[in-house]
């Protein structure tokens, strides 16, 4: 018969649980959103994209 498994244990990060956290791929804080998510696109250098309508 294989092993018993280890009890269950809640992952607590205040605790110092941050092994176990990246093991589940959780120590990577979630990104926050962005405040203004529809401003104009520009580009890299600053310039406003172009109009659809412009050729």
């Amino acid at each position: 018969m294989p092993d018993p498994r280890p009890a269950e244990r809640r992952i607590d990060p205040a605790a110092g649980d941050t092994a176990a956290m990246a093991a589940l791929g959780l120590a990577d804080p979630v990104p926050v959103p962005s405040a203004d998510p529809f401003r104009e696109p520009v580009y890299a250098d600053g310039q406003p994209w172009p109009d659809p309508d412009e050729d």
